[in-house]
């Protein structure tokens, strides 16, 4: 049987140009800040994500409560 070695099927890439001045996605940053935020500040951002729905509705309905 006949041995090729695996040398001769590598392929050689063409470097990738740099990407200028990347921006990190929305999703990235969030992990980063959750990562790093001290228990009280997640604290708050999981109250204020809870309660947020609870006053728009409040205000929704007083909006529609107060004559024009």
């Amino acid at each position: 049987m006949l041995h090729i070695p695996s040398s001769q099927f590598r392929t050689v890439h063409a470097p990738q140009p740099a990407r200028p001045d990347v921006r990190r996605s929305t999703l990235a940053t969030c992990r980063d800040f959750w990562r790093t935020a001290p228990r009280g500040v997640r604290n708050d951002v999981l109250i204020l994500t809870a309660v947020t729905p609870v006053l728009l509705a409040a205000f929704a309905l007083l909006w529609i409560m107060v004559p024009a």
